[in-house]
Order: C-alpha cells, then structure tokens, then sequence
C-alpha cells in the first residue's frame, strides 16, 4: 500500500463570477504531493504551479502562499496539470494507494474543480474514494476539541516546521511526517502524552488510550 499526501493552494474566484463560485470559490493555483512507501518513506514527491482561468490571483492569497501572477504567468492550467498529476500518482502506486490531506479542503477543491472546469477522468473519482482527513485523524488522537493547525501539529510533536508554510509540497511533507509518526503507536503516545493530558476531557473517561487509536482505521 502507498501512501499520497496532497497539499493545494488556492486562489478565491471574485464573487462577481457568480455562477462560477456556485460550482467553486476558489481555483487551484499550486499542487504539492509526497508518495510514500509501506514503511512510510518518502520515494517521490510533485510539484507545480497552476494558472488561474476565472481572475489573477488576489493579494491576499500573494501574501499567504507568495505566489504572484508573475510566478504562474507561464503555467499550465487545471485541465492540463491533472492529468499529469493523476498519471504520476498512477505510474507510483498503481490502484493500491490512500490519499491523506490535512483537512478536506483538499478534497472538495478536487471535486468541484473538476466539474467546474469540466474535467472528465474517472480516476478523479477513484481518488476521491480514498481519502483521508489526517487533521481530523490527528485530533482524535489527542483528544482535540477543535481542529488543529498544521504548524502547531508539527510543534506539539517537537520538530520544527520543514520549509515555508503555505508551499504545497513543505505543507505535503510536513503532513507526511506526522503520518509517518502516527504508525508508531508508542512513539507517537511518548510525545503527546503533556498534550493528550492536557486536551483530556473533564468529564472522566471511560475508554483507554488503545481504545483510542483502536478506533483510528487508516489502512483499511
């Protein structure tokens, strides 16, 4: 089994594309993934700028990612970056893969992209079914009340974030280390153990940490 982490960065589409926002606010503008292995190890990774078809990219979204117009003055569009895309994760994995995004966001972009930009692949379809939302996966795992960022997840594990935040491919491996991290059961309940204790419910709890990461299904 391999393992994809998908991390995308975007652009909001204006509201006065009002038909367009009623498929898809925003546009793709970078992809960024990391394949793993069954030991999760890092084998391949993918990266590319996206052209936005619908408005420039607003400067909101410059400060966040510090992707300009400039930088995706001569890239290619969302229709002809995924079959690219879909053709590498393909060529790596075959079928026998999962796909892990920090948070959904990743996922409904995919899809209403797609049918916003009227992209046909049946593959997309596939990819979709085998999605996971590690975000959600991480705050079950600390007992989280609300949703964690991926920084502060990195920090609460004690390594310093890879890279720039907001780079699709460092936001990818950043996640991927986290994943990789949460296969080691008792490594991963050393280092949260001041974390958990500290997101601990107040009422008394009626289960035991292997109850907890019993009910977190990855593989399957």
């Amino acid at each position: 089994m391999y393992h994809v982490v998908i991390d995308l960065e975007m652009n909001e589409i204006l509201k006065e594309f009002e038909e367009q926002r009623k498929i898809s606010s925003y546009e793709t503008i970078e992809i960024g993934a990391i394949i793993l292995d069954d030991n999760y190890e890092e084998i391949a990774e993918y990266k590319t700028y996206v052209k936005p078809e619908i408005n420039e990219i607003l400067p909101p979204y410059v400060d966040i990612t510090g992707i300009t117009n400039e930088t995706v003055s001569d890239s290619r569009s969302f229709n002809e970056v995924m079959p690219e895309f879909i053709d590498w994760i393909y060529n790596v994995c075959g079928t026998e893969y999962k796909i892990y995004s920090w948070s959904m966001s990743d996922y409904h972009q995919i899809k209403y992209e797609s049918k916003l930009k009227k992209y046909e692949d049946n593959r997309v379809a596939e990819m979709l079914s085998k999605w996971v939302d590690f975000q959600e996966v991480f705050g079950k795992i600390i007992g989280a009340r609300k949703r964690v960022s991926l920084k502060d997840a990195v920090f609460y594990v004690g390594n310093d974030f890879q890279g720039q935040m907001h780079d699709a491919l460092c936001d990818a491996r950043n996640t991927g280390l986290l994943l990789k991290l949460s296969r080691n059961r008792e490594e991963m309940l050393r280092i949260l153990a001041p974390l958990i204790k500290a997101y601990k419910p107040k009422e008394n709890m009626t289960f035991s940490m292997g109850d907890l990461f019993s009910n977190i299904k990855i593989d399957e």
